[in-house]
């Protein structure tokens, strides 16, 4: 915002002015990093304010698209085909998968989780394999991933923030989903 004053002289003079747009960053994020793939139109590495952004979310073999979000975390389209108009700002955009279902849900009685609420680590035991686990914050985003082929478990979750999130377990059997309360002393 840079200004100028100016005393007019007597005389007729001519005053040019020189203006450069301003240039932003688009940040696409995909979340879980192996879940899927975000095409851009146009493709670049920076775009003005009010720039056209035609993003498509495609996942992988094994996931669903969910939702785009915001860098906050909060949702901002629900389709996997986004329409953006580039704001006066760098701009993070996350597009979210999860797990596809391919078998059904399993019996919830055959899954024990405990303690909940939990402070510094969450036990898992289960009647089928655990192949993977996914803890995720209320938006969707995974902040843990464990990988494995075992029957019982415990995940650290001592450096979690106080709150509410989703523990996603990926069984031989199938998908079993819960909620769980993080408490500190």
């Amino acid at each position: 915002t840079d200004s100028l004053t100016l005393i007019m002289p007597a005389h007729d003079l001519i005053l040019i002015a020189n203006f450069e747009m301003q240039t932003y960053s688009l940040t696409r994020v995909v979340n879980p990093e192996e879940a899927g793939y975000i095409e851009v139109l146009p493709n670049q590495d920076y775009y003005h304010m009010g720039d056209e952004i035609y993003l498509d979310a495609y996942p992988n073999e094994g996931y669903i698209f969910v939702n785009w979000t915001d860098e906050d975390g909060n949702e901002i389209h629900h389709d996997q085909y986004l329409f953006y108009i580039m704001q006066a700002n760098d701009v993070i955009l996350t597009a979210n998968f999860d797990l596809e279902s391919l078998v059904s849900e399993v019996n919830p009685e055959s899954i024990m989780i405990y303690p909940n609420p939990a402070r510094n680590y969450i036990a898992i035991e289960s009647d089928k394999s655990i192949e993977r686990i996914f803890l995720m914050d209320l938006s969707g985003k995974v902040i843990k991933t464990v990988q494995g082929d075992f029957y019982q478990t415990r995940v650290d979750i001592s450096d979690l923030p106080v709150g509410t999130y989703i523990l996603k377990l990926e069984t031989s059997g199938g998908f079993v989903s819960r909620i769980i309360q993080v408490v500190k002393r």
